[in-house]
């Protein structure tokens, strides 16, 4: 017959570890059957759940205006794309390309209200590789081209 035994070890922040082992005797030693680790604080993992989605989140923001890939970010913060995907819907309430086609949208609307640069080539510069899925995108999130939104927002000279 055997027992069930617990060791483990409290972290400097709260956190810790624990491991379940099974100890079965048997020719005057005891066998040690570890049945996993079980993490002492369930807030240990959904905080590093919720950093690594902040990280993934950060880094879109910086790097926005470049090729991005699921895979790149997913790199970036030590997840699989498609957990990391999960993850992100799952606390941000968007989803990863969502919230990085918000992010290039948002950035364009400033540069059509702050410069002059012409329509048709914003696309590029906030990330889009494609003029014609710039405008689409934009229309969808904004309700209107680029161009319109630039014309109904623009202060009249005089």
């Amino acid at each position: 017959m055997g027992y069930y035994t617990t060791i483990g070890a409290e972290g400097p922040r709260g956190g810790g570890f624990a491991f379940d082992f099974f100890m079965q005797p048997g020719n005057n030693k005891g066998q040690v059957k570890s049945r996993g680790p079980k993490l002492m604080a369930k807030n240990m993992q959904a905080q590093s759940k919720a950093d690594k989605i902040k990280a993934a989140a950060e880094f879109v923001k910086t790097y926005y205006d470049q090729p991005i890939k699921i895979s790149d970010i997913a790199y970036e913060v030590n997840l699989s794309a498609g957990r990391l995907c999960h993850l992100f819907r799952e606390q941000m309430g968007v989803t990863l390309i969502g919230y990085l086609t918000n992010i290039r949208i948002e950035r364009a609307r400033k540069l059509l209200l702050t410069t002059d640069k012409k329509c048709c080539n914003l696309y590029y510069e906030v990330g889009f590789n494609s003029q014609a899925y710039f405008v689409r995108r934009f229309k969808e999130v904004v309700g209107m081209s680029p161009a319109q939104f630039r014309a109904a927002n623009s202060s009249p000279k005089g």
